[in-house]
């Protein structure tokens, strides 16, 4: 039997995995599964969930799942271009995250403290550079 290499160029990318497929569909069931059991337990705990809905294992399947998918992307566009695909995809939701929770913390503690939090990382960061240790670990080494 021929062994096929997914990064040659005459194979066919869509023979390793197709893109249209609906293993979505089955993560969102999966991702349902978690939400309305966490909701149920949290909003009447004495409530009777269905065994078969609160003993399934929605947060293993969905991970696993979402690591199938992950694969069949890298198969669809490896090497650097998957980097690219991955980093375009994860970093704005973590841009407009991060800006979200300084915008909190700004709104709960007032501009004083935000500054110093901020000005406490930036110290912390410097230290981290300058020292090339992690600031925990040489806070807290023992002295020999």
């Amino acid at each position: 039997m021929k062994e096929v290499d997914p990064s040659s160029a005459e194979i066919n990318r869509d023979a390793l995995f197709p893109r249209v497929n609906n293993l979505e569909w089955v993560r969102l069931i999966f991702a349902l599964q978690v939400v309305i059991t966490h909701t149920l337990n949290h909003l009447d705990p004495s409530l009777s969930i269905p065994a078969c809905i609160a003993n399934f294992p929605g947060v293993p399947a969905f991970f696993f799942v979402s690591g199938f998918l992950i694969y069949a992307s890298y198969l669809n566009a490896p090497g650097t271009r998957f980097l690219e695909n991955r980093f375009l995809r994860l970093f704005p939701a973590l841009f407009v995250v991060t800006l979200g929770g300084v915008v909190i913390i700004f709104m709960a503690l007032g501009w004083d403290i935000f500054w110093i939090i901020t000005l406490f990382s930036l110290f912390g960061l410097c230290l981290k550079l300058l020292l090339d240790k992690p600031i925990i670990q040489s806070c807290f080494a023992q002295s020999v």
